[in-house]
């Protein structure tokens, strides 16, 4: 069971220029162990990379936070850019263990993260079926965009023999 008493959502302000309800994506949850899952990153602002950080800070029982899983659904700036603001300003406050995501353009992205954190594991081919334990949380990739994009791709008996 996860421990929800530290579940998050944050919403930050909007981007200079952009109108509507624009304010990014990202979940924190705390496990039994008191490391984070961490699902997206919201917006490239300060104040989201400043708000994740305080509320890890706040709620980790560890010296320096632990993120033990960081996911990502997909590459749009409203998931994915506060983890540039944030490693421009906290890299090296925060302990991340690993980073999960698949999505298209994974390279530059996953060279990103790479290079904030060399020492974690990247699952950057994440497929439907896939089964994760993260403490006391269990992560079950149920979709993923090769499911979307490959859905109608026959795989033909010659290929499949032939591991191609």
């Amino acid at each position: 069971n996860i421990d929800s008493r530290n579940a998050e959502g944050f919403r930050v302000e909007r981007p200079e220029g952009r109108r509507g309800a624009m304010a990014g994506q990202l979940e924190a949850l705390q496990v039994a162990d008191g490391s984070f899952i961490l699902v997206d990153s919201g917006m490239f602002t300060d104040s989201q990379a400043d708000i994740l950080y305080n509320f890890l800070k706040q709620n980790s029982p560890h010296e320096k936070p632990i993120v033990s899983a960081w996911i990502f659904t997909h590459d749009h700036g409203d998931h994915t850019g506060g983890f540039s603001k944030f490693i421009l300003r906290y890299t090296d406050d925060v302990i991340v263990k690993a980073f999960y995501f698949n999505f298209t353009g994974w390279g530059s992205f996953s060279r990103k993260v790479r290079s904030a954190y060399p020492d974690a594991i990247v699952y950057d081919n994440m497929q439907a079926g896939m089964r994760f334990y993260i403490a006391d949380a269990q992560i079950d990739v149920i979709y993923s965009y090769v499911d979307r994009y490959f859905a109608e791709v026959e795989i033909t008996e010659q290929c499949k023999r032939s591991g191609g």
